[in-house]
């Protein structure tokens, strides 16, 4: 039996997800909450919106 210890989809949950919410969430609010460096970051959320997990506007970042 496999013991269920880490997502086995590619559409687990991102670390980043839990700072953003249903509603805009501004890239300000974004380095507030996460204290990680502005590359860092838009590398990440450029990779949650390839995965469809977030949708970008051009006021900031909305989780789907």
């Amino acid at each position: 039996m496999r013991a269920v210890t880490e997502p086995s989809s590619p559409q687990a949950t991102h670390p980043l997800l839990q700072y953003i919410d249903f509603h805009l969430t501004t890239l300000e609010q974004l380095l507030q909450r996460t204290q990680l460096d502005i590359i860092i970051l838009q590398n990440q959320l450029v990779e949650l919106e390839i995965t469809g997990r977030i949708k970008v506007t051009a006021e900031g970042y909305i989780k789907r």
